[in-house]
């Protein structure tokens, strides 16, 4: 196969078959080689004692070693056989070889063998013992067998006794060997307490270890070993180091300062441990203190006259070689209280007080209860009281005498005794008891509105003090709620005069003696009664007269709040040029005067009269009205006010009125004050400025026509401000997203507008302006809060918010129903819609950045106002200016600059769009031609809306229909011809 190879390329089964046939002779040679080039292996070769033995011989023993040949062998010559004991033991045997003679030359039929007799073995027969059989054919050996066995003396147990103490520590491990020497091979085992921790059958070492050792694990542990021969073993003792571990026998201790402080504590530890004590930190020693310990695991601790400073934190602290621990013992020391301190007296009443005091230092004890000594002046003790409630720290005193003088001193208790008696009370007194009653109560000299009343002084007991002042109380005898109490002039007065009272009535009179705590008694015998006097009526209280002309008034009047204490029967009405009188019942408070003559001076009386006669008059004096004057007009109406002004709305009127006269006072002022101004006839409003705030004003107007002047009108009553002024009026304009702020009234500096949504913080401001300020693009279904202020070089206060709410949706030209459908549409159209507007943004964008022209549609919705006829017309700012015929167009340009003119016409055709911009409508017909002129301002929009109605109309919709809008625009401002949103109003 080599030669092969090197001569050429074997395929690859040409190669495996080579490799095979290779194993082949290789395994045979190995296995067979012995026999090779025999014609016969068929012998075989044996080695035994006699007796049959293990190989272990005891000591002593005789016994035989026999080689035997057995098998038929041919060619062979003869049957060499050696018996090789090992060693230089040979010599020691006594070897006897026998050889079979007369066998044929190249037959072997029958057993050879040798044998060595031992009659004593001893160790030096122990050893090995081999056969060998060998066969040559010519030089060549062509057999060789060997055979051999091993025989040693048996022995018994001997345990090796290295060590005897093993030492380890808690938590470590530790490892145990158990060694013997002994034949055959002995059982070891490890056993400890009776049970065989680990065992080996048979060898000479056993290795026994065990982890994280616990106290458990110290003992005894033996080593034994056996075999046939006999037993032995050894005892090993394990020490478990550990650190010290305490018990505290008593872990907090209270103990009166009379006794005797004891802890015990004890640490056991392996090693034992040193035990050592502290208090409060610091190291006790036995010189000291009395510190006995019974054995090295137990400690006592004894100390005797105990005191406060005894008390505290003991420490044993017990420490041996692997660590150390420690307990504590709180100690507390019991001594009675300390004594209470801020002794105080409260509540002093006639024979009654309330006693408190500070509680001190308990003595490590509860405080069990109070005791209280109470002395006189002299410092003698009257008497002692205990408190039954230990917690308490203050008690009520009872029983003491009235108007007697007080010291009291609190003592503390707990288990252990009582504390000293505190430091005193401040004096008290307590209260005398009541006074006695005024003698002899008597009334005189009673008027309508007072009366004099006289009294005798009663004599005083020592509980009762001494008299301190007398007081007088009156009341209603029907009605005790109307009373009042005063004060005698003099603490030893004997009478008093009591104003105040009401005329004609029933009074209850009581005087009452005072000392310095209480009030004496309401007794009968310090009681009077009476009735005051009655007087005529006060003067009735007159309103400004009404329905005034030339030849008539109508007198008005209030009751008086003085009736004279007799109820007003009647009224006396007068007049003095020419004199009228006439009475008017009770129950009627206006007389009307007739016959009067035009431009005549009259003076008015009114006198109420009850059974004590006629009261004093109130007047009024008047010049009627000239023939041809106006007549008297309505009140007017405040609508506005600020802190120093009223806006002043006049009442609609039939005449013609030439100017309006308004005058106006403080109510606080009399009948010369008033002040007057005039207003063009052609105004609706009047404002009164340089007016004091938070103040309330009369006013009153007349009005002139043909220069003759009207009676005034009856006083207003009106108010101004406390400060700044009232909150702006809002108009939501069409369309929900914006507002109009009116100017405020009765100013004309300019002002500044500030607004938010109701949910922000953040307020908005607008420029100053001195007209009307419009919020655009405002949130629609929102809130907003709406405040202004004027700029009149002063500091400004802002005005009260007005709140105002935008509507949910911008109307719509169809009804509900079409709506719907329009939003549903709308919605579903909208969707396909973005995706084309984002295609147009990006067509748009490469069309104008290669400037090219765009032309672009759209539709806005106008609105229609149903009150007008065919629902047409121009609007300004939401407003309707004027009609439109149906079916007209709309052409106007809006980017006019400020101050310009806008023009705005009607179309007969449709506009061929101009440059600019260009609004029409989308109908075929268009008729009729307008023209309106509007002159825009700076910052105000200006929306002209115009819609074809004719067919919404007829088809009774609220709303017009659609305009068309467009429009060119060229090169960077592709946008300008958008006639949306823009600066100056919206479609």
């Amino acid at each position: 196969a080599v030669g092969v190879v090197g001569s050429r390329r074997l395929s690859e089964d040409s190669l495996c078959a080579a490799i095979l046939l290779l194993l082949f002779f290789f395994f045979y040679f190995a296995a067979f080689g012995g026999c090779l080039w025999s014609t016969n292996c068929e012998g075989d070769l044996t080695i035994s004692t006699d007796p049959s033995t293990s190989g272990i011989i005891s000591p002593g023993a005789s016994l035989n070693v026999t080689c035997r040949l057995s098998g038929t062998y041919h060619d062979r010559s003869g049957l060499p056989l050696n018996f090789q004991p090992s060693g230089s033991k040979l010599s020691a045997l006594n070897i006897n070889v026998y050889q079979q003679q007369g066998l044929p030359v190249k037959v072997v039929n029958a057993d050879t063998f040798a044998t060595a007799q031992i009659s004593s073995f001893t160790s030096e027969h122990a050893g090995e013992y081999s056969c060998v059989y060998t066969e040559f054919s010519g030089a060549t050996k062509v057999v060789d067998l060997r055979r051999s066995l091993t025989l040693s003396l048996a022995e018994p147990p001997n345990v090796t006794k290295t060590q005897s103490v093993i030492h380890a520590n808690i938590s470590s491990s530790f490892q145990l060997a158990c060694e013997s020497r002994g034949n055959p091979a002995p059982l070891l085992q490890i056993v400890r307490q009776g049970q065989v921790l680990s065992s080996l059958p048979s060898g000479r070492r056993l290795v026994f270890s065990e982890q994280d050792l616990q106290v458990g694990s110290a003992g005894n542990y033996e080593c034994q070993a056996t075999n046939s021969m006999g037993s032995d073993s050894h005892t090993i003792q394990v020490i478990v180091q550990t650190p010290p571990t305490q018990a505290l026998l008593n872990g907090a201790v209270n103990v009166p300062h009379t006794g005797t402080l004891q802890l015990s504590c004890n640490a056991s530890a392996v090693p034992a441990p040193r035990i050592t004590w502290t208090h409060n930190g610091s190291s006790l020693s036995q010189n000291v203190h009395t510190i006995s310990s019974s054995d090295a695991t137990f400690s006592t601790l004894r100390i005797r006259n105990l005191t406060l400073v005894h008390s505290g934190r003991y420490r044993c602290v017990g420490e041996n070689l692997l660590g150390s621990t420690q307990k504590d013992a709180t100690v507390v020391v019991q001594v009675p209280p300390d004594a209470p301190q801020a002794v105080s007296v409260s509540q002093v009443e006639t024979t009654a007080v309330v006693l408190s005091w500070t509680p001190q230092f308990d003595g490590n004890t509860p405080i069990t209860r109070y005791h209280i000594n109470i002395t006189n002046t002299a410092s003698s003790t009257i008497r002692s009281e205990s408190t039954a409630d230990s917690s308490a720290s203050n008690v009520a005193i009872s029983g003491l005498t009235p108007n007697q003088k007080y010291r009291f001193f609190v003592q503390a208790e707990n288990a252990i005794g009582r504390s000293a008696f505190s430091e005193s009370s401040a004096e008290i007194q307590t209260n005398p008891e009541a006074p006695p009653v005024p003698l002899n109560v008597q009334v005189t000299d009673i008027q309508p509105v007072s009366v004099v009343v006289t009294w005798g002084i009663p004599t005083f007991s020592p509980r009762q003090g001494s008299l301190l002042s007398f007081s007088v109380l009156s009341y209603q005898s029907n009605n005790i709620s109307h009373s009042s109490r005063i004060l005698a002039s003099a603490p030893t007065a004997t009478s008093q005069r009591v104003d105040g009272l009401q005329k004609g009535t029933n009074y209850t009179i009581v005087v009452f003696s005072h000392n310095r705590a209480l009030m004496s008694n309401d007794s009968g015998a310090a009681m009077a009664k009476f009735r005051t006097a009655t007087t005529v009526p006060g003067a009735p209280r007159l309103f400004d007269p009404d329905q005034v002309s030339a030849n008539s008034l109508r007198l008005r009047w209030a009751v008086p709040s003085d009736d004279g204490g007799v109820a007003i029967t009647e009224w006396h009405v007068q007049r003095n040029t020419p004199l009228f009188e006439t009475k008017v019942p009770f129950n009627q408070l206006q007389y009307l005067f007739s016959n009067l003559q035009p431009g005549m001076d009259y003076r008015f009386e009114v006198s109420a009269i009850n059974t004590n006669g006629r009261g004093a008059a109130a007047n009024f004096s008047i010049t009627t009205p000239t023939i041809g004057a106006p007549p008297q007009p309505l009140l007017p109406s405040v609508t506005f006010s600020t802190g120093q002004s009223l806006q002043i709305t006049f009442p609609a009127g039939s005449h013609a009125v030439q100017e309006f006269v308004v005058r106006s006072r403080a109510m606080s002022s009399s009948d010369g004050d008033w002040t007057s101004i005039t207003v063009p006839g052609s105004e609706t409003q009047a404002c009164l400025t340089n007016l004091q705030p938070g103040t309330n004003y009369f006013v009153r107007i007349a009005v002139r026509t043909n220069n003759l002047l009207s009676p005034f009108s009856p006083r207003l009553p009106a108010a101004t401000n406390q400060s700044g002024f009232s909150a702006p009026r809002l108009t939501l304009l069409k369309g929900g997203t914006s507002i109009l702020v009116a100017r405020p009234p009765c100013s004309s500096s300019q002002f500044v507008v500030q607004y938010r949504l109701a949910n922000s913080t953040t307020w908005l401001n607008t420029s100053a302006s001195s007209q009307s300020v419009r919020l655009v693009d405002l949130h629609l279904n929102s809130t907003y809060y709406v405040r202004v202020a004027v700029l009149d070089g002063q500091a400004h206060q802002f005005s009260a918010v007005s709140a105002i709410q935008t509507p949910l949706f911008t109307p719509e030209s169809s009804s509900s129903s079409a709506s719907l459908t329009t939003g549903v549409i709308g919605a579903i159209a909208g969707g396909c819609i973005a995706v084309v507007i984002i295609v147009l943004v990006v067509v748009v964008v490469i069309h104008f950045n290669r400037g090219g022209k765009f032309s672009h549609s759209g539709q806005k919705r106008g609105w229609v106002d149903p009150d007008k006829p065919n629902g047409c017309g121009w609007y300004r700012d939401d407003s309707f200016l004027q009609q439109a015929p149906n079916n007209a167009g709309l052409s106007s340009s809006l980017d006019q600059p400020a101050n310009g003119n806008l023009q705005l016409q009607n179309l007969d055709s449709p506009p061929s769009r101009p440059e600019g911009r260009v609004l029409y409508t989308n109908v075929e017909t268009i008729r009729g031609t307008k023209q309106q002129s509007e002159t825009p301002q700076e910052g105000k929009p200006v929306v002209y809306a115009h819609v074809d109605a004719k067919k919404t109309i007829e088809q009774k919709e609220a709303l017009g229909k659609s305009l068309n809008l467009e429009g060119d625009g060229d090169g960077p401002d592709p946008g300008s011809a958008h006639t949306g949103n823009n600066g100056y109003g919206e479609a």
